[in-house]
Order: C-alpha cells, then structure tokens, then sequence
C-alpha cells in the first residue's frame, strides 16, 4: 500500500512542478477525477485545468470516460495506434495544426 501512496505522491509533486500556477488544493480536486489508482493520467489533467479546459462540473463525466478508455486501452481493446491517433488529435487542437 505504501509503494501506491509513494506513486501518487510523487504525481502529484511532479504536476506541482509542472504547473506552479495550481495550488495543492486544486490538484488534490483534479486528481480526484483520474480513475486509475496510481495516477496515470494526473499530468493531462491537470494540462487541461491549466488551460481553463476543465470544469469541475463535468469532472464525473470526464472521469467515466477516462476509466472507459484505461480499460480498452489496458485489455489492448484499442491499438496502440488508436491512442497515439487520440494523444495527436489532442495536441493538433492545443496548437492548430
């Protein structure tokens, strides 16, 4: 139990480095919301809180559908393709490309 704790821990400071501008507070909220018990997806998160693309009122939903894709993605029901394909789609909207 102590190593998951350690894990989590260490997440959520890295994403304090990362984005200085979100207090611990905020972040503890945000990590809330990641579905995967070490934290997995804490950084694009916390991304998205950065960027004001995170309402805490859609937080269930956005939790439901990251605990769907960390299923498929786990159970290899998508490729690793497809989640790249997802990743780039991101990042092709951030810069408009």
């Amino acid at each position: 139990m102590r190593q998951w704790i350690d894990i989590v821990e260490d997440r959520l400071a890295q994403q304090s480095r990362f984005h200085p501008e979100i207090s611990s507070d905020v972040m503890d909220k945000v990590a809330k919301f990641d579905p995967t018990k070490d934290k997995r997806y804490i950084r694009w998160l916390a991304y998205l809180y950065s960027k004001n693309d995170f309402d805490f009122n859609d937080a269930p939903i956005i939790r439901n559908d990251l605990k769907i894709f960390h299923i498929a993605k786990t159970r290899n029901m998508i490729s690793q393709e497809e989640v790249m394909k997802i990743i780039l789609s991101n990042v092709d909207s951030e810069f408009n490309i």
